[in-house]
């Protein structure tokens, strides 16, 4: 991860894999703690081309650690910046969703069926910690 240590990252990659993808818009929604208004969670949404088999076993292949160093596109190697934030993404397109979590050093994931065809595709981000508003900066 050193390599995306640069402010916005996960955002930035996002936004290269939803233009990737032909989106047209994308949302960010933030869960904040009511305690100290931290953030605890990001949702990022767009509203590109539905995931194909292909992009499903691309994904898939980080969690084998297969993805290329050089690989570029949409869900390359940049997806790895979400890590930076969660240890347990969860991303679903069309009818269906993988979802990744840790046991000890091994990354594992879950692809799954969805019941209803989902419009957007979705990358939720539980955070493993609670983060601050500098990861939004907006500016003016």
């Amino acid at each position: 991860l050193a390599r995306y240590a640069t402010e916005f990252g996960v955002l930035r990659e996002l936004l290269q894999n939803a233009d990737d993808a032909g989106a047209a818009e994308c949302r960010i929604k933030l869960s904040v703690l009511p305690s100290g208004g931290r953030i605890s969670s990001v949702r990022f949404e767009n509203n590109g081309s539905r995931f194909t088999a292909k992009d499903w076993e691309r994904l898939r292949c980080i969690a084998e650690g297969n993805q290329a160093v050089d690989s570029v596109g949409m869900f390359g190697v940049g997806f790895y910046t979400v890590f930076s934030l969660t240890d347990e993404p969860l991303v679903s397109s069309g009818k269906s969703c993988m979802s990744f979590g840790w046991s000890g050093d091994d990354l594992n994931y879950c692809f799954r069926d969805l019941p209803t065809d989902q419009e957007w595709t979705t990358v939720a981000l539980p955070c493993r910690e609670a983060i601050s508003w500098d990861f939004v900066k907006l500016r003016e």
